[in-house]
């Protein structure tokens, strides 16, 4: 198996049981012209320019952003595969860069530096977050993946608001941060529109990092839920 055919048989996987039948089966067409050119220009854009504008996709439950982000995710994994497949060598001479995938628990033929999209739930990044903080469970891969991938996707932002002790909102504060200094690419999925996200009483910090224009393009989706 070559490294191409790799990454698309783990992340074939991976949509299957992360995002689930309804999300992997997601289509660009479903969304909102408006909202599809901002997408566009995102995908268009990746490999092209760097440090990468994110996006912070905002609108009501149901209306498709996490489809929208299933959608990106497998846009920008083709991309992946295909650059891998014209720059790099086949897989099974690269067995010293072997990682554990972080979703799966499976060995995966894949080197890490070359997969530099992630997803994650706004809870899981906080849950993670906290596993980072605790020496007892210092996990380099974890690190890697949170703190310095180059595109990190976060759905449900907004969704942990009360769980939001001291712990919590610090270590939070200082990801949001980190990213922002090192121009680390975020795109947001949230159910709160702009006004609601400034509103949120003791992020103020978070939501300056994420507001800042330079750093991310807010993007509406028009209408209400999808969802039948």
């Amino acid at each position: 198996m070559n490294l191409v055919q790799a990454v698309k048989q783990e992340f074939e996987w991976h949509f299957r049981n992360v995002f689930g039948p309804v999300h992997h089966e997601a289509s660009m067409a479903v969304i909102a012209p408006a909202v599809r050119k901002e997408i566009e220009r995102f995908i268009d854009q990746y490999h092209k320019i760097s440090p990468l504008q994110g996006l912070l996709l905002m609108g009501s439950v149901g209306c498709g952003k996490t489809s929208a982000l299933a959608v990106m995710y497998r846009r920008l994994l083709e991309k992946t595969a295909q650059w891998i497949a014209e720059n790099h060598h086949d897989a099974r001479a690269d067995r010293a860069n072997a990682f554990l995938c972080i979703f799966t628990g499976r060995s995966c033929m894949i080197p890490l530096n070359m997969i530099d999209v992630g997803f994650l739930t706004h809870a899981n990044l906080i849950k993670r977050l906290r596993q980072l903080a605790d020496e007892k469970e210092y996990d380099t891969y974890a690190r890697d993946y949170i703190l310095d991938k180059r595109i990190l996707m976060i759905d449900d932002f907004g969704r942990a608001y009360d769980d939001r002790a001291g712990w919590n909102l610090a270590l939070q504060e200082e990801f949001f941060d980190y990213r922002w200094r090192n121009g680390l690419t975020l795109v947001i999925t949230s159910n709160y529109t702009g006004p609601q996200l400034r509103d949120l009483e003791g992020w103020e910090r978070i939501i300056d990092r994420i507001g800042d224009p330079k750093f991310m393009q807010p993007v509406v989706f028009p209408g209400g839920s999808k969802r039948q």
